[in-house]
């Protein structure tokens, strides 16, 4: 979108929840996005219940009840593949997430839904992405669904992952701006309102999400552009550290296990775990139980029904609870002490300007005492809202990435957070050699050519991760991206000799995904050219011109000689590279259309499951609501007969049952068609009503109406001589067929009983007081008439300038006098023919205007 309506979003997908920002033109262009609740974030969660799909809080509040069709922690499933005991089966299985989950023919990873169909972890992802993009739209009332989208990721997300994300986006048309880590864009939102002149800071971010902690150290600073007049924030992630596969869950399982086997000891022979819904309500009680005791020494937890009809109850004090999470802790915020022993920076604590908190599970004390431990004992900042700082800082992100936003401006350099190296496979000798690609921490987006020495035929480039021990769980190779790179065949070998190392360009861009681009291959070749030069030769007895001298024997003379010589030529052949298992890596073109037209099929099935769900709303509203207007409103027995009134409610009573039954199933049209000829047969009623009503009131106020219209009517003979007597003729007329013909009528209807079809009604009064009203406004509206001008004296024929009289000249009337310029002009009269007897001048009778 561009211009003043442009608007973007930028959405914080988590494990658990996610939140939402919007961007658009005005004197605060980002704000939060709050949900149907009024909710500032949103459960992470696509349920499929009862053929239809279900987000957010709709979904979480069925979980506890269909554990195994609410699906939580997608996110964490993109790139993953299936089979049996892979690290993401194993994660669901631990967190008692009883989910059906198979494999693809090309190794994906599929969840089943109840009705037996399979989807994967970026259909999924998708679906709850356009969810979150239409909760934006709704937010801001847009006309048009908002669709351009940027999403925080984990720092720790490799190619697989980005690529995984970005899939997901495609697959429900969401158009991905660029990712951003935790840190990085909380570093936007810290840094809009501040000024870095002369001088740098240096902050330390640690996040602690659902299902990971992260570790980062970012650097803040400003430089001068030329010809600028502004400076340019330069925002610099310096080091990164992360556990992927623990996060404040582990708090919640922790407490689960420690409930569940108390639950056993009051209730021997009953395991819980055996129990996929039993388990998911002891899931939410313990976690709930685990915020409470964030700000209390000790917290109670209640589940009613738990299992076999036994109600479970307890409690917990703060310290045992850190008891049980100690080791849990002690792992989480291992990522800080990493950064601080093993960074390439240099780091003093000291030193740094804060010490910032970032997501919920950093509110828990014994986070938080273990932090400080870490630190050395230094105090812990809160100068950011640990839950929205990073969505409102990518909001930054979003409008920077787009061309119809103008903020403050800032230069991010992201990280990538993995070393890469590369295997070179030459074709036809099979020698293989490996050497650097990128090094850990490279900032993107960037473009670098790489040299590739001693390679002097086709041959095939493998990426991989350089240390394996940093792998993602559930990466099960740290080779991921095959390149074939051709173009030597094309070199000329009996011309050309290879002058250096081959190049080729690689670069990450705006989403950290890698590409290998074209390269050159540098040559040289010597060639024989020929080039005239000019000597000086002696010549014998002879006579020549030198220099303009006439000279005779034994001069010299400039000659011209054609010399053959050699010279190096440069030719830079083009090496093309070609990614040969992009399928298999990112997925097919047919795969990603066959995700997006099931997702689009999906969504239109949802919105007709919302419009057949709105009709039978309405139906079952009408029903209940007109059942007791017909037993109980007296108004409506008034106007209605007792057959009438038996033969509806039979009616709204059969409508009830088809609802209930047949109706369940019914179509939109079906449903409608029960809801019209419901509404049909109330109509009569409802009209009589209505009048019966409304009647008293509308007579009442047309006599007042034609009551003051007399008075108007008067006033205006008086006020506006001008108008003609018939105007006035016809509007009174009109006043006083207006009260015989209502006085008749109100007889008439009188005699009439009131659920009997009406002769008098409202529209047919107020057509009549309209009509009455028309004409009197006709006469309200005519102008006064302009005033004649006076003529012109005239001039004797003699030149004399004197006026001349008349040769007859009557005596003026009344009328001919000199007017009253604030009175009315009188309308000249009709001309008539004079009568026998009569002057054909005869000036007409006055009193026409005996009022003046």
């Amino acid at each position: 979108a561009g211009g003043a309506d442009a608007k973007l979003l930028a959405i914080d997908l988590g494990s658990d929840t996610t939140k939402i920002a919007l961007v658009k033109h005005g004197k605060n262009p980002i704000s939060l996005v709050t949900n149907e609740m009024s909710k500032r974030k949103t459960p992470t969660k696509v349920c499929f219940s009862k053929g239809s799909r279900l987000f957010g809080e709709a979904a979480a509040s069925l979980e506890q009840r269909y554990p195994a069709s609410v699906f939580t922690r997608i996110r964490d499933a993109l790139g993953q593949t299936g089979g049996e005991d892979t690290p993401i089966q194993n994660l669901y299985k631990a967190s008692h997430r009883p989910y059906k989950m198979s494999q693809a023919d090309d190794g994906a990873l599929l969840f089943e839904i109840e009705n037996g169909e399979k989807y994967s972890a970026e259909e999924l992802v998708g679906m709850m992405l356009e969810y979150f993009a239409d909760l934006g739209s709704e937010f801001t009332e847009s006309k048009k669904k908002l669709r351009d989208v940027a999403v925080i990721i984990p720092s720790f997300y490799g190619l697989k992952e980005r690529h995984a994300l970005a899939n997901a986006g495609r697959i429900a048309g969401i158009n991905i701006l660029g990712f951003i880590n935790t840190a990085a864009a909380a570093s936007l939102h810290y840094a809009k309102d501040k000024s870095f002149f002369n001088r740098t800071e240096e902050i330390l971010f640690f996040n602690l999400g659902a299902s990971y902690s992260e570790a980062s150290l970012v650097k803040f600073s400003e430089f001068k552009v030329a010809k600028k007049k502004d400076p340019v924030t330069k925002i610099e992630v310096l080091d990164m550290a992360w556990n992927a596969e623990i996060g404040v869950e582990a708090f919640d399982l922790k407490l689960v296990e420690h409930f569940a086997k108390e639950y056993s000891e009051k209730f021997p022979g009953q395991d819980l775990t055996q129990s996929a819904k039993a388990m998911a309500k002891l899931k939410a009680a313990c976690k709930k139980t685990k915020e409470i005791l964030s700000a209390n020494t000790e917290a109670p937890i209640s589940v009613e029904s738990l299992h076999d009809d036994n109600d479970f109850r307890s409690r917990i004090t703060r310290k045992e609870f850190e008891e049980l999470i100690q080791e849990e802790v002690a792992t989480m915020v291992q990522p800080l002490k990493t950064l601080l022993d093993g960074s390439s920076e240099e780091i003093y604590v000291t030193s740094l300007t804060a010490v910032e908190m970032l997501g919920g599970g950093t509110r828990i004390p014994a986070v938080q005492d273990k932090l400080m431990e870490i630190l050395g004992g230094r105090h812990l900042d809160r100068h950011l809202d640990a839950d929205e700082a990073p969505v409102m800082g990518a909001a930054l992100f979003a409008a920077n990435a787009s061309t119809s936003f103008t903020l403050k401006k800032m230069q991010l350099y992201q990280k990538f957070p993995y070393a890469l190296d590369v295997d070179i496979e030459v074709a036809d000798s099979g020698v293989t050699s490996s050497m650097p690609l990128l090094p850990k921490f490279s900032s993107y987006p960037m473009a670098t050519p790489i040299a590739l020495p001693n390679v002097e035929s086709d041959f095939t480039l493998k990426v991989k991760y350089s240390d394996d021990t940093e792998l993602l769980p559930g990466t099960s190779s740290s080779e991921f991206v095959e390149y074939l790179v051709t173009g030597f065949d094309d070199i000329d070998r009996d011309t050309y000799n290879k002058s250096g190392d081959a190049m080729l360009w690689v670069a990450l861009d705006i989403y950290g995904a890698l590409s290998i681009g074209e390269g050159i291959v540098p040559t040289v070749t010597e060639e024989q050219y020929n080039e005239t030069i000019k000597e000086r030769q002696q010549v014998d007895n002879a006579t020549v011109e030198d220099d303009g001298k006439n000279g005779t024997a034994n001069a010299t003379a400039t000659v011209e000689r054609i010399v053959t010589k050699m010279r190096k030529r440069d030719k830079y052949y083009r090496l093309v590279s070609e990614w040969v298992n992009k399928e298999a890596y990112v997925g097919t073109e047919s795969k990603l259309n066959t995700g997006s037209q099931r997702l689009a099929e999906l969504t239109k099935a949802d919105l007709e499951r919302k419009l057949v769900e709105q009709v039978k709303n309405d139906l079952e509203s009408f029903v209940l609501t007109t059942m007791s207007l017909v037993e109980y409103d007296d108004d409506v027995q008034e106007v209605s007969t007792e057959k009438e009134r038996e033969e509806f409610k039979a009616a709204l009573m059969e409508g009830e049952d088809w609802l209930y039954s047949e109706g369940e199933q019914a179509d939109r049209t079906a449903l409608n068609s029960k809801l019209e000829r419901l509404q049909g047969m109330l109509k009569p009623i409802n009209a009589r009503l209505a009048e019966f009503l409304r009647r008293p009131d509308v007579v009442s106020d047309s006599l007042k109406a034609i009551k003051e219209d007399r008075i108007l009517v008067s006033k205006l003979q008086e006020s506006k001589p001008w108008v003609e007597k018939s105007l006035f003729e016809s509007a009174g007329e009109a006043l006083n067929e207006f009260d015989t013909w209502l006085n008749e009528q109100v007889s008439v209807q009188a005699a009439l009983e009131p659920f009997e079809d009406p002769v008098l009604t409202c529209a047919q009064i107020d057509a009549k007081v309209e009509a009455v009203k028309k004409l009197v406004k006709k006469i309200k509206d005519v102008p006064k008439p302009k005033e004649a001008e006076p003529a012109a004296n005239a001039t004797t024929s003699d030149g004399s300038g004197n006026d001349s009289e008349p040769e007859t000249e009557e005596e003026p009337s009344p009328s001919s006098a000199e007017p009253n310029e604030s009175e009315p002009k009188a309308e000249e009269p009709d001309e008539e023919q004079p009568k026998e007897g009569d002057s054909g001048d005869k000036k007409p009778e006055p009193e026409l205007h005996s009022e003046l």
